[in-house]
């Protein structure tokens, strides 16, 4: 299959929206979908075996241990590259990004124009992005740090959802990141290297019509007293190459 999205999955039996992602499945046969178990200590094990005992499309790749999002969707990824996917990326459990969204995501890495299209969530008047008021305004803190870091104008470093041809994916994620929560900064980091981020047409901030804040998130406000420290790691592993 040339089109791979894998879904990292931890402690997600309640909330995750089984009969949405089977009907997905079935209108997408030619496409993958992995989902990654990343240690999960509830009935995600469970609920993502019955997915891909009916669907033949979907996958479930176990860790024995939770490892973090950014584990979880690396292996994910090179996991389908080793397959052979042309297309790859990866999205949130909750669907806090809308399939109909993926779709256009998918469309156009596949078009040929681009290397590398990820999603931002700028509210307007046009637009349906819902997020909690303390998110969002952490969230803005957060990209004004990241765009910094990075060294890039980016809006929305952190929305879950991107997408990539192999070839960008593989030098991408070979190699296993810093930090467990922020790795979408590692990956702006090194595409920036590998494609000169600065001067290139190759990469598109897409810009979401919707987005839906699910208020489950596994980051809660106490999380970003850690923020510090994980930038920092970052800072350290990557800064010979900004």
């Amino acid at each position: 299959m040339r089109i791979a999205i894998v879904i990292p999955c931890y402690n997600e039996a309640l909330r995750l929206k089984s009969d949405v992602l089977a009907d997905f499945a079935m209108n997408h046969v030619d496409w993958r979908l992995i989902f990654v178990n990343d240690g999960s200590s509830d009935q995600t094990p469970a609920v993502l075996n019955r997915l891909a005992e009916e669907y033949s499309n979907v996958e479930v790749l176990s860790l024995a241990i939770n490892e973090g999002k950014a584990e979880a969707v690396r292996q994910g990824i090179m996991r389908a590259l080793d397959d052979g996917a042309e297309i790859v990326g990866f999205m949130d459990a909750d669907l806090s990004t809308p399939l109909t969204e993926i779709e256009a995501m998918v469309e156009l890495a596949d078009s040929g124009r681009w290397q590398m299209v990820f999603a931002s969530r700028i509210r307007t008047l046009n637009t349906h992005i819902r997020r909690y008021f303390w998110r969002h305004a952490l969230g803005r803190v957060f990209a004004s740090i990241a765009a910094w870091l990075i060294g890039l104008p980016v809006y929305d470093t952190q929305c879950g959802a991107k997408f990539f041809r192999a070839d960008l994916a593989r030098l991408l994620f070979e190699q296993r990141f810093a930090s467990r929560w922020f790795f979408d900064l590692e990956i702006f980091i090194r595409a920036k290297k590998e494609l000169g981020l600065e001067t290139s047409n190759q990469a598109l901030e897409y810009l979401l019509s919707e987005w839906y804040d699910e208020g489950a998130s596994k980051l809660r406000i106490f999380d970003f007293l850690s923020v510090p420290w994980e930038l920092a790691k970052i800072y350290r592993k990557y800064q010979k190459l900004k």
